[in-house]
């Protein structure tokens, strides 16, 4: 793992084409939820690499470094987090970030009046 995703192969590494995605697995014929979806971060945690762990980490939020990613890491974070594994890089990404503007949204509203109003019980009412 640590070979295959070095810098050595750096100018093979494109957003567009990303390497790490869900993959669709048959349960088979004698399941109820016939399908099951997993990665490679999801194996890699499961069998304690953690140093694999760490790669795919990296090479996410060097190469695939957008929200769009962020479903690698529903069902995983967690046990990431437990098994010591480094996700700084990962909290400051374009990952698990995303800015969103939202023209009613009290920090960005231009109406001082409506900003300052007292809570009601939510701040999305028209």
């Amino acid at each position: 793992m640590s070979y295959l995703l070095s810098d050595k192969f750096e100018n093979l590494f494109q957003a567009e084409y990303p390497i790490f995605y869900k993959n669709k697995i048959d349960k088979g014929k004698h399941v109820k939820q016939k399908f099951c979806y997993r990665n490679a971060l999801d194996t890699a945690v499961n069998f304690d690499q953690n140093r694999a762990c760490e790669r795919i980490i990296t090479y996410l939020c060097k190469y695939q470094n957008n929200f769009i990613s962020h479903y690698l890491f529903l069902k995983n974070l967690h046990m990431i987090v437990e098994k010591g594994i480094n996700i700084s890089d990962l909290l400051r990404s374009d990952i698990l970030n995303y800015q969103f503007d939202f023209d009613k949204w009290p920090s960005q509203h231009t109406d001082d009046n409506k900003y300052l109003r007292p809570y009601n019980g939510s701040i999305f009412d028209l």
